[in-house]
């Protein structure tokens, strides 16, 4: 629903503030976390979570915000037995940069592995 309403202002030319932007993808977290743990998200300090999602736009300011939403998807339905060690046991808006950073060197060690394949390959 909330990537419909995204793609509708989109395609209406209207313009996607950061503070609209923040909140598609604070109310995306909510719902997807409600979805898979069949309660809402209750964070300890909204403003908090609201903040951390615009450090996380500003360090990433170039990942359209669909693909925010397909990060949240892989983080909260993955989290149970991956992330969820120690003394958090649901994913949080907070927790939510540390993940991202995560993927982003996963891929980075991905795409060099592959590269060290096709060198020896060739060598």
């Amino acid at each position: 629903m909330l990537r419909e309403e995204l793609d509708q202002l989109i395609k209406q030319g209207k313009e996607i503030t950061l503070k609209k932007q923040k909140g598609f993808i604070f109310r995306y977290f909510m719902a997807k976390y409600d979805e898979v743990y069949g309660t809402s998200y209750k964070p300890g300090n909204r403003m908090k979570d609201f903040g951390q999602i615009g450090h996380i736009l500003s360090d990433y300011e170039m990942m359209e915000t669909d693909n925010f939403f397909t990060v949240i998807d892989y983080y909260v339905e993955g989290y149970r037995g991956r992330w969820d060690k120690g003394r958090f046991k649901t994913p949080s808006v907070v927790f939510l940069k540390y993940v991202i950073s995560e993927i982003v060197t996963e891929l980075a060690e991905l795409e060099k592995k592959d590269e060290t394949d096709i060198d020896e390959y060739w060598i």
